[in-house]
């Protein structure tokens, strides 16, 4: 029942540092088109929001779907390997 546990761990393992590197590139994009740098006064409150809000929509884009490999996975009764699960999510959910 241990190995269960490490079922479907292998997407997020895989893509974890690209999606945090894409995460806090956005972050920054957006604050330092939002507020000049130059000026050596912090962020206020709400640019850090919107660079946090605005940062996360490339992220959810790709980890939702990793996210749904991964428990699909985990949930399924027979062993699925990655393949099989990405193109059983495809063809039941599809692109939306």
């Amino acid at each position: 029942r241990v190995r269960s546990m490490y079922r479907g761990i292998v997407p997020p393992m895989t893509t974890s540092g690209f999606v945090s590197s894409l995460n806090f590139g956005g972050f920054e994009l957006v604050r330092r088109t939002l507020h000049d740098d130059a000026s050596g006064r912090v962020a206020p409150l709400h640019v850090h929001w919107l660079a946090g809000c605005f940062g996360a929509l490339p992220i959810s884009t790709i980890t939702g779907p990793i996210v749904l490999v991964k428990v699909q996975q985990q949930a399924a009764r027979e062993r699925l390997g990655i393949l099989q699960c990405v193109r059983d999510v495809f063809r039941h959910a599809g692109l939306r």
